[in-house]
Formats: structure tokens, C-alpha cells, sequence
């Protein structure tokens, strides 16, 4: 590494777990990250090194969890090293295999303009096969959804549902989702977890694609790995094991991904696959004091197959855990609103604090109270940006200009906004288009 970006990424800042975490750039390695113990920073510092040690950085693939995540890092990263983070693959699992979806699709007998299917498809497709089938009315089409969706994610067929799946109807379950794939060919458009299970088909059944793609791509980096289930940790493997070059980097008591298919064992069948995985446990917490940490370590000691770890604080701060009950939610939002009113009083800022609840519902009571106490605040979450439906609308305008075939997007828009089309004006548009074999 030069004596410049040696200076730029400033390892000598690093704590020794922090520093073996990023010059550890060769074989298989594994860092149990906690909670504030400065995962990001690593993880950022680490691709510097790589690209200081000689390495291109179009050898590289960074994987997070989610967009966001994908775009911190990458202006965190740009901010570091400047237009050598450009060639340096940084996203979530599902664009990375979008990448390669789009690349290698004639493989898979897949349309290459194929679109992306929103929920609100999803669920029509499955009415769809319902009413194929005869029984609309008889199962609820959100429940066959995340059932089909559960079977992707374990890399399993229509057909390979018999063979010891774990659902209630695997028979019913099975006729469904062949009709749904069939739906979803006829409409050339996948799903979400189409991204990362057709994929993984394609790399089982292409050892050629898998050869060329080893030679492009030697060196991964897998954050918040905790969270990723079988599929992908399927890819990964694949993908991986002629090098070996891979780093993960999780915490099994952060894991909240289980409904969707993520194994903690993971990290298990990660260190199985990969012998002579190396274990680096970051441990010092940047952003809590000890007081929280301590209660927050003896909570989740209960917890059984975890990775052993403490996390502990350089902090000072003696701040003590306030546990206060109230008879509703009235009293509580009063409570803590003038909690908040005096911190105010004592030259706190608005943004220096948080309130945090479990569901949108009880946040009225809090913003009422909040409100008589004319403290101003922003809520955050609700109902998605993209799953409104003026947006969903908007979208679906851009589908079709991009894949004319899109007939999701086609019948979605149609009459929208209202054009006075009717029901038999669309049957016979329909009908035509079947006539003349058109989409």
C-alpha cells in the first residue's frame, strides 16, 4: 500500500481486531461484527486496502442487504480512494444476480428484456392460477405467495415440493406455483426471488458461466451475513470456492431475516465450506456506554448457538437504563413527551433523540402528546414511497416504454388514468392479441 492512501484510510486509527479485519485480505474470513463496534468503516477501509495492495477493482464484488446500505458504502468508499471505487461491484444480492440474470437469460430459455414483477402482479398472477384451477375463494393468494416464495428460497421446483418440503398442502402449493411460473413466462417478467433463484439454476447448471464469472470477479466481500438464507449462500459457494477470497461479515444476534428464508447456521455451514475460515470478533462498541452494553449482553447471552462475544465501551458515561410503566399508551406518550420537554429545557436538540415503538399504530398517542407540548418531530416509515399506487402507476408507464411486451404493466395502465374502456372493450383486446400471437 502507498504511503498515500496508507495516510488516506489511516490505519493507525484502527483498534487490532479493526486492523486484522481489513489487512486480511487473502483466503476465506469471517468477522463477527456487534452493534457501534464500526462494521461500515471496516468494511470500506478494507476495499481501500485491497485496491492499495494492487488488486483491480473490477475483481471485487461488494454485497449488502439493502439499497441504501449499498449506497452508504459506496460514497463512503468514493470519499476514501475517488474514481478507483467506479469498477468495484457494490450492491444488494438481488442486483448482483440481476447483473448476471441479464447477462446470461438465453441460458435459462428467459426472455432478455424480462421485467420485474411487483407484489401487487405477484398476487394477480396467483388469482390467476386460482382461477385456473377452480379454487378462488379456497386459499388466500398473500399466504400461497410467501409459500412459493419460501420454496424458492430453498431451490426447490414445482415439482420437487413432495420431497419432504415443510408446508401444510405441498400438492395444492405444487399446482399453484407451476401455474404461477407458467404466468409469470407468459408475461415475460420474474419476481423478486426469481433474482436470486433462477440464478442459482443457472450457475448449477452452467459450469461454464460459473468458470468465466470466477475469472472476473476473485475477490467477495458479504455484509450482514447473518441474514442471508440458503439460496444465497448456494451462490456464494459456487462462485467463491476456486479462490476462496471471500469475506463475510455479520452478527447472529442482530439476525431479523428468518420469516424470509436467512439461517444463522450460515456462519456454521460458511466456516464448514470454506476450511480455514479465519474468525476476527469486533468487540469494542463506538456507541453505547457500558451501562447499555452490559445490560444489553446479559439479555442475549440467553440466546443458544450464537457466536460467543462481549461487547464493552471505551465510554465513561454512567447514564443509567430508566425501566417506567404506565396504566395506556396515554400516559406513557405524556411521560415521555415531557421526559423530552426538559431535555429540551436543558439545550438538547430535537434531533439528538429518538422515539422508537413497535407498530404505526401507537405512534398517535405520541404524536398528540408531542404536539401539546408543541415539540417538533418527523415520523418515519408508513406506507412505502413505491407501493402507492399513483407511483406504482408512474412505474409501470416506464416499464412498458422500456419492454413494450410488459403486459402487467399494459393492462395496469390501460385505463389509467380513465379512458372509458369497459370490461368487453378489453376482452376483445385481449382476444386480438391471443389471435395474432402478440403480447
Amino acid at each position: 500500500m502507498s504511503l498515500e492512501e496508507e495516510q488516506m484510510v489511516n490505519l493507525s486509527s484502527l483498534n487490532a481486531e479493526q486492523y486484522d479485519a481489513v489487512t486480511q485480505i487473502q483466503g476465506p474470513v469471517m468477522i463477527i461484527a456487534g452493534a457501534g463496534t464500526g462494521k461500515t468503516r471496516v468494511i470500506t477501509y478494507r476495499m481501500t486496502h485491497m485496491l492499495g495492495s494492487g488488486l483491480d477493482g473490477q475483481h471485487i464484488v461488494a454485497l449488502t442487504f439493502t439499497n441504501k446500505a449499498a449506497k452508504e458504502m459506496k460514497e463512503r468508499l468514493v470519499e476514501l480512494v475517488g474514481k478507483r471505487a467506479k469498477p468495484i461491484f457494490i450492491g444488494t444480492f438481488h442486483s448482483f444476480c440481476l447483473r448476471i440474470l441479464r447477462e446470461f437469460s438465453s441460458l435459462l430459455g428467459m426472455d432478455t428484456r424480462f421485467s420485474l414483477a411487483g407484489t401487487s402482479d405477484q398476487l394477480d398472477l396467483i388469482r390467476k392460477a386460482l382461477e385456473e384451477r377452480g379454487w378462488q375463494g379456497l386459499y388466500k393468494p398473500e399466504d400461497l405467495l410467501a409459500r412459493i416464495s419460501k420454496a424458492k428460497n430453498a431451490l426447490l421446483l414445482p415439482h420437487e415440493l413432495d420431497n419432504g418440503f415443510d408446508d401444510k398442502d405441498p400438492a395444492v402449493l405444487s399446482a399453484v406455483y407451476d401455474l404461477y411460473e407458467r404466468q409469470l413466462k407468459l408475461n415475460r417478467v420474474i419476481d423478486f426471488d426469481d433474482c436470486i433463484f433462477k440464478t442459482a439454476l443457472l450457475l448449477k447448471n452452467n459450469p461454464q458461466v460459473v468458470e468465466m464469472l470466477e475469472q472476473r470477479w476473485t475477490h467477495y466481500l458479504v455484509d450482514e451475513f447473518q441474514d442471508t438464507n440458503f439460496a444465497q449462500l448456494y451462490i456464494l459457494e459456487l462462485l467463491a470456492s476456486r479462490y476462496k477470497n471471500i469475506c463475510v461479515v455479520g452478527d447472529d444476534d442482530q439476525s431479523i431475516y428468518s420469516w424470509r428464508g436467512a439461517m444463522v447456521e450460515t456462519l456454521d455451514r460458511f466456516e464448514t465450506t470454506f476450511v480455514g475460515t479465519r474468525l476476527i470478533k469486533l468487540e469494542q462498541n463506538y456507541r453505547c456506554s457500558n451501562v447499555i452494553l452490559n445490560a444489553a449482553n446479559k439479555v442475549i447471552r440467553n440466546n443458544t448457538g450464537r457466536k460467543g462475544k462481549t461487547l464493552w465501551s471505551a465510554s465513561t458515561n454512567e447514564d443509567p437504563i430508566i425501566l417506567s410503566s404506565h396504566v395506556d399508551d396515554i400516559a406513557e406518550a405524556k411521560w415521555i413527551s415531557l421526559k423530552i420537554f426538559g431535555l429540551l429545557g436543558k439545550g438538547r436538540r430535537p434531533r439528538e433523540m429518538g422515539i422508537l415503538y413497535r407498530a404505526n399504530k401507537q405512534s398517535r398517542a405520541i404524536e398528540l402528546a408531542l404536539r401539546e407540548n408543541n415539540i417538533p418531530y418527523k415520523v418515519f416509515g408508513g406506507t412505502s414511497f413505491f407501493e402507492r399506487k399513483e407511483v406504482k402507476d408512474f412505474l409501470c408507464y416506464f416499464r412498458l416504454s422500456v419492454n413494450p411486451n410488459d403486459r402487467l404493466a399494459f393492462w395496469r395502465v390501460i385505463n389509467t388514468p380513465s379512458r372509458g374502456i369497459g370490461m368487453k372493450t378489453l376482452e376483445r383486446i385481449e382476444a386480438k392479441a391471443l389471435e395474432m400471437n402478440l403480447s
